[in-house]
Parts: C-alpha cells; sequence; structure tokens
C-alpha cells in the first residue's frame, strides 16, 4: 500500500486535504515477524552472532527450575507449533527484558556460552524498540513504556536504535534485510516526523503509541465476525449489518478469542488432575506434622532439617538468583517499612555482595527501584523453597486440600523466624509460597502437556 501511495522510508506520509496521513507498520506484527526470522536465521550486528540456538539453550537450563529466571517462556515458545506464530503475546514473552536478563545471569555464572551475550543483547534491544511504540498509561515503571514528550529519552534511543537497524545483517540465502527490520527504521522516521508535525499544530502534552498499532481495527472486526455466526467472511451488506448491530448493541468488546492469551495455569493444573493420576510419579514421602510415626516433634524436626539443609546445599546458582530475585519482590511488597528496611535495601545501600542477587543486577533497568534481599533474608527464602520442593507433591498425594497450612506448619517448625512483625512475617511467607505453586503448577501442567505429546507419538 505504500508503494501504491507513494509513500517512501524518508516521506511516510501522504497529503489528503490539506492534512498529512503518516503510514506505520503494525509494531506487534513486526515483533512477531522478528521472532520468526530468528528461529530461522542468525542475525549479526558488527561481527557479534545472534542465535536462537542460544535461546533453546538457555529454556532447556531454565525450564524445569523451582522458580525460574524466565517463567513465562514455555515450550510452545520454542517449538510455535501450527497458528502460534500468530499470537502476538509469544513473541513479547520470548523477545523480552525477563529472557535477555535471565540469560545474561546464566552466562555471569558460567552456565552458558559468553558469545550469548550478543543474542541477549539483540533481544534486550528489540524489547525496548516494542516498548517504544507500546506505550498505553502514564504509570509504566520502565522509561520506554512511558508515552513519548519533548524531553523524553525516547527520542536518544531511537537516534542509536536507527543507527542500529542500519548495521544488522542477517545470514540468509539472499543477505537482503527482511522486511520487519526495513519495517521498524520505517515506523521509527514516521514517529519522528508525526510526533514534530503534532507538537507544531496541536502542543501535545505525550503521545501514546499504541493508539498507532492495528488493535483498535483487530478488535472490531473481532466482534463482527462474531456476530456473523457461521459466516466468517461477510460480504459488504453483511458486514454493514453485522457492525451496526454491535454499535447499536454497545457490543465492542474483544472477542473471547481474540489473539491473547489467558492466565488460567490453575484452572488448567485442576483440569488436568484426571490425567495426572495416570502419570506414574515415584514420590518421596518426607513425612506428615498428623502422623503418628512423626508426633514426637523432635524426630520431626530432624527428618526435614536433614531433608532441608541437603536440598540447600545441593541448590545451583541458577535456581538461588530466581529466588533472589523472588525475595526482593516479596519484600517491595511488605507494607511496613522498618520490617522491608530489616530484609532488604536497595542497590546503593546493600553492602551485602551475594551471588544469589546477580539476577536483580542483570533485571534492573532506570526508575526499577529492585531491592537486594540481605544474606538472612536470602537463606530463609531459599529453605521454605526447599521445604515446598521435598513436601509438595507427597501432600497433594495424600490431601488435595490443606496444602498450604500444611507447608506452614513445617516452616515454623524447622526454620528460624524473620525479624520482622508477624503481619509481614504472614505476609513474606504468603507471597513466596503462592510463587512457589504458581510455578509447581506451570511445570505440572508442562510435563503433562509433554506426556500427551510422547503418548500419541
Amino acid at each position: 500500500m505504500r508503494n501504491l501511495f507513494g509513500a517512501t522510508q524518508e516521506q511516510p506520509f501522504i497529503n489528503f486535504n490539506d492534512e498529512k496521513m503518516y503510514f506505520f507498520h503494525d509494531s506487534p506484527h513486526l515483533i512477531k515477524s522478528v521472532r520468526n526470522n530468528l528461529k530461522k536465521y542468525n542475525f549479526s550486528y558488527d561481527n557479534d552472532f545472534c542465535s536462537w540456538s542460544d535461546l533453546e539453550d538457555f529454556y532447556n537450563l531454565d525450564k524445569n527450575k523451582k522458580p525460574r529466571l524466565a517463567p513465562r517462556l514455555n515450550k510452545i515458545h520454542m517449538d510455535l507449533p501450527p497458528f502460534s506464530p500468530m499470537r502476538v503475546c509469544l513473541a513479547t514473552q520470548t523477545l523480552s527484558h525477563s529472557v535477555s536478563s535471565g540469560m545474561m545471569t546464566l552466562i555471569s555464572l558460567n552456565e552458558m556460552k559468553s558469545s550469548a551475550i550478543h543474542t541477549a543483547r539483540f533481544i534486550e534491544f528489540f524489547d525496548n524498540l516494542f516498548d517504544v511504540f507500546n506505550s498505553i498509561t502514564h504509570s509504566e515503571a520502565k522509561t520506554l513504556r512511558k508515552p513519548l514528550t519533548k524531553t523524553s529519552d525516547h527520542w536518544k534511543f531511537l537516534n542509536e536504535a536507527e543507527q542500529v537497524l542500519g548495521k544488522l545483517k542477517v545470514h540468509n540465502r539472499t543477505g537482503k534485510l527482511p522486511p520487519c527490520i526495513v519495517g521498524w527504521r520505517e515506523n521509527i522516521i514516521a514517529l519522528k516526523l508525526l510526533f514534530k508535525e503534532l507538537d507544531e499544530k496541536y502542543k501535545i502534552d505525550f503521545l501514546l503509541t499504541r493508539r498507532l498499532t492495528q488493535d483498535s481495527v483487530e478488535n472490531v472486526f473481532s466482534v463482527v465476525r462474531s456476530r456473523g455466526g457461521n459466516n466468517v467472511t461477510p460480504d459488504a451488506t453483511k458486514f454493514h449489518s453485522a457492525i451496526r448491530m454491535c454499535m447499536c448493541n454497545t457490543l465492542l468488546e474483544p472477542s473471547k478469542s481474540g489473539n491473547c492469551e489467558s492466565e488460567c495455569d490453575a484452572v488448567q493444573f485442576l483440569t488436568k488432575c484426571s490425567e495426572l493420576k495416570k502419570i506414574k510419579i515415584q514420590l518421596k514421602v518426607i513425612g506428615d506434622p498428623n502422623d503418628d510415626e512423626y508426633s514426637d516433634k523432635e524426630d520431626f524436626l530432624n527428618l526435614h532439617l536433614y531433608s532441608m539443609n541437603i536440598e540447600n546445599i545441593l541448590m545451583e546458582n541458577h535456581e538461588a538468583c530466581a529466588i533472589g530475585y523472588v525475595a526482593g519482590w516479596m519484600c517491595s511488597k511488605l507494607i511496613h517499612q522498618e520490617c522491608v528496611d530489616k530484609l532488604a535495601a536497595k542497590s546503593e545501600d546493600n553492602s551485602q555482595v551475594n551471588l544469589e542477587n546477580t539476577h536483580i543486577e542483570m533485571k534492573s533497568y532506570q526508575n526499577a527501584n529492585l531491592l537486594y534481599p540481605f544474606k538472612n533474608t536470602l537463606e530463609f527464602a531459599k529453605k521454605v523453597t526447599c521445604i515446598f520442593n521435598l513436601n509438595i507433591e507427597s501432600l497433594l498425594l495424600k490431601n488435595k486440600t490443606g496444602v498450604r497450612k500444611e507447608i506452614i506448619k513445617i516452616v515454623d517448625i524447622v526454620c528460624k523466624p524473620l525479624n520482622i512483625c508477624d503481619a509481614c512475617k504472614t505476609e513474606f511467607l504468603k507471597k513466596l509460597l503462592n510463587v512457589l505453586i504458581n510455578s509447581f503448577i506451570k511445570n505440572s501442567n508442562n510435563n503433562i502437556d509433554v506426556f500427551k505429546m510422547h503418548s500419541k507419538n
């Protein structure tokens, strides 16, 4: 269409009724195309190679950890079965800050090859670029997700991004840049010109760039299509009738079958419980505080303390870094600042250097205000994680309800409590268990899907 109307890279607009109409490529489609091209081909920038295989290596190292460095990254992101490449959320979760910082963490721990840093930076770059074209609210923590203003940091990044995209190379058969890379450059130029014109003509204070995507149009079309019943390809007359019906009934809402991913892991887990029972699992029964065999508190303490300490000693740095990040997040959610100060500190205030804080360093960005947990906080979180991982399967096997209470009982007996108020103790443990339960459910769902796939084969 750009060629049809005569729009060029340097002049991405046409004049119509004394108004300029700017052409933008849809940024969600561009990010999907970047992901698809990275899966097929290697990219390079100044002889630094970026490869999908580095991403696969990271996923294979991270997928079975509890908790994980990149919890949203799953098998579907790697395999991209039919129709999944069309889902924007899968592309943005793959080319995300969490994935790039997770890769950098493992590189710093020498668990991934050092050359993978170029792939991590490639992912970080396109995550930032997509953020610039996806601003929707003022209350974003990430600077580049905030609205554009005349003095915002977006312009410096866009100038640098234009240079990077110009030097980027793709190693395909032709050596030509894919349309998505060219499209990003054209979008940057169009955005600069559009903002300049809006500022000169209307003195705008800011610009929300998500309004420049096709989302609004696609949501309208999904609603109109759903009005047609079995007729998913309406002609002009039927389309006119359907859209009038939608407008009259104020039903302009995105269809439930639209291009978005629902967070329903807990529901999936419950619906798959019947399938889970069919899988033969050898469980480690650690002991139940209600059993007669462990009625003696000292025996119960010794049993769990021994198992927990062994698990803690054997814990890999990979998992410890994930727990460190989660612990810092939990500290930031406590209601009493005096309790927070006893558990964690900001980077500049934290004199304690812990290997477990590596992922926080990698995850941090401008104005993030991430907290670095102290050593005693980290040890408590690690011990609770060990207790959870050792007992969750056996407790679920005995009773599907009251598992959280049983875990808390064991923690109260085995772990030295944190030196904070009771309300913050309860909240800290509650949030930690929520993270661990969510991680366990996701891992179980993935294992069931893999088992079903292998059974079919």
